[in-house]
């Protein structure tokens, strides 16, 4: 057999090389030439200079394989849904031109935003100054104020608070901040410079006083009904990257995990057919009703006809997740194990939930009761009971009502082996299942009526594999970013905000120093506040650090409150 060997191009001034054929003689790349070639220097100048121009235009206008290009795309379900390539997926530098166009639905929140503030005269740094000073009065939920200017993040005042995980929780808010603005892409130019106050909390981080309420404060989820927060903007949850307390990476990692596993081991054909649920109860109402209308259901067999939920409490208390005094608490499931089911409840606590983005990871129908609490991605919700796109249910009655309509109508839809038993099958006005969810409004005519595979298509397609993904996150926080920006009122800041420092050539650590953000403050509005300049040798206690903190340099604090306590 012959031996080729590649022999790469020798590098000489003028770039002529030497080539090398299959028998290692050598010739110069003048003497090279092919029927092409040979072809052109038979033509008049004319014709090639006309073959050349064809040339480069046909280059021009063929379509390109990028990525987004559309003979690139994955094909769209059957719905027209269309998942976006895996690796635009994890892409967190489209531009902003990109980003409408692949994420539509998350934008119309963002411009609602500028018409009230717009109409509310503007932001003002005193609103920001009265936030902060709100939040300093609780010691529960973690809180940040930051600074964006130079495409860089500082820090002016951070709480971790008392709350179990806030320390994570913070840590992981602020990395998404940051990875979205250090992956800003150059053709969208700077993003705009921004004083804003950011809470992890849960809910009731600012207390009752409805002007604090009507500020723009930045949150995890807003409260459909109360009007005055409709000031307030949608920050992504610290899930999204991390949530150690709840045994779980961030998103991105759960998705990649159960995208394989889903994919070999659990199979539609092959998932649970009841709805799941494990959690804590608490002392939520709306937990408490799904637990009792779930009861009984949940203790047959899973074979059992009528056995259309398993639904039960966990519990902390032990390793194992066991209480050998309750009977009603079963053992932790992990996330991957929810996606062996067909159909998950999504049930709201103390506010929004955490584990809805990982429940829309799996290949499943979701259902949920009437959900108080929005989160920044739940403009991608589809509901509509006659929208080919509809992704995820929600119960239109009190609380829970209509769950076992809706379990056993999705039976039915999919030609479950027991929507063709059970309880009702013998009653004189039985009129099927299905009729009865549509008689509660959770579904339409069964002509126009999704299976619940397609459903659970829908939700994979269109939630996991685009809307939830890094790069539906960071084109959002950037997009959310600009439209803050837009809204300040900059007059407010004063433009003296760079304070000159006393000990000039040290940043970072323990403080912004001046010296190095002279060149940076030509915009109008918020910037970074010079401190003291002390190095990353210090106790920044004892040494009485100032000013505002770089983003990588807190980290190298170990991310504590800042500025640090005095010792």
């Amino acid at each position: 057999m012959a031996q080729h060997q590649y022999t790469p191009v020798s590098k000489d001034d003028d770039g002529q090389g030497e080539s090398h054929n299959s028998n290692g003689h050598s010739r110069s790349r003048s003497q090279i030439s092919t029927p092409l070639s040979r072809t052109l220097l038979r033509l008049p100048p004319a014709l090639c200079s006309i073959f050349l121009f064809l040339c480069i235009i046909f280059s021009l206008t063929t379509p390109s394989s990028s990525p987004l290009s559309p003979s690139s795309r994955p094909r769209p379900n059957n719905n027209g849904e269309t998942p976006l390539p895996r690796l635009v997926q994890q892409d967190l530098t489209l531009p902003q031109s990109t980003c409408r166009r692949e994420f539509p639905l998350l934008y119309p929140q963002l411009d609602e935003l500028r018409r009230h503030w717009k109409s509310h005269n503007l932001i003002r740094q005193s609103q920001i100054d009265s936030l902060e000073a709100a939040s300093r009065k609780q010691d529960r939920w973690g809180w940040s104020r930051l600074v964006l200017h130079g495409n860089r993040l500082w820090l002016r005042s951070h709480h971790e608070g008392l709350e179990f995980g806030g320390r994570h929780r913070q840590r992981a808010m602020l990395g998404l901040f940051n990875q979205a603005i250090q992956s800003s892409p150059s053709v969208d130019g700077p993003l705009p410079s921004v004083d804003l106050l950011v809470t992890t909390g849960d809910r009731d981080v600012i207390g009752p006083d409805p002007g604090l309420k009507r500020g723009p404060l930045w949150v995890l989820a807003k409260h459909r009904l109360v009007h005055d927060t409709a000031g307030q903007w949608l920050a992504p949850d610290f899930g999204f990257l991390g949530w150690p307390e709840a045994q779980l990476p961030g998103h991105a990692e759960v998705v990649d995990t159960l995208q394989r596993k889903e994919e070999e081991s659990y199979p539609w054909e092959k998932k649970d057919d009841r709805a799941f649920w494990r959690g804590f109860p608490n002392i939520y109402p709306v937990r408490r009703d799904m637990m009792a209308r779930t009861r009984n259901a949940s203790h047959l067999p899973v074979d059992h006809p009528d056995a259309w939920a398993d639904v039960f409490a966990t519990t902390f208390d032990r390793p194992d997740g066991l209480n050998q005094n309750d009977p009603e608490v079963k053992p932790l499931v992990p996330i991957e194990e929810h996606c062996r089911r067909k159909y998950l409840l999504h049930a709201e606590g103390n506010s929004y939930s955490g584990r809805g983005k990982f429940l829309w990871t799996c290949h499943s129908v979701t259902i949920a009761h009437k959900l108080d609490w929005a989160q920044h991605f739940h403009a991608a919700l589809i509901d509509d009971p006659k929208s080919k796109k509809r992704n995820w249910i929600e119960l239109q009655g009190e609380g829970w009502d209509g769950l076992e309509e809706t379990v056993r109508a999705l039976w039915e839809l999919d030609s479950d082996p027991k929507a063709l038993t059970g309880k009702g099958k013998q009653s004189s006005n039985y009129r099927g299942w299905l009729g009865a969810a549509t008689a509660k409004g959770i579904f339409s005519s069964r002509s126009s009526q999704l299976t619940a595979r397609e459903i659970a298509d829908n939700a994979r397609d269109s939630l996991r594999d685009r809307y939830l993904t890094p790069a539906a996150t960071a084109c959002y926080v950037r997009g959310a970013l600009r439209a803050y920006g837009e809204v300040m009122d900059r007059a407010t800041w004063p433009a003296d905000a760079i304070t000159q420092s006393a000990t000039a050539g040290v940043g970072g650590v323990g403080g912004a120093a001046a010296s190095g953000r002279q060149g940076i403050s030509g915009e109008a509005g918020p910037r970074p506040k010079a401190g003291n300049g002390h190095s990353p040798g210090h106790d920044l206690g004892t040494a009485g650090a100032i000013g505002d903190i770089s983003y990588e340099s807190w980290l190298l604090t170990n991310g504590g409150d800042w500025p640090p306590p005095r010792a």
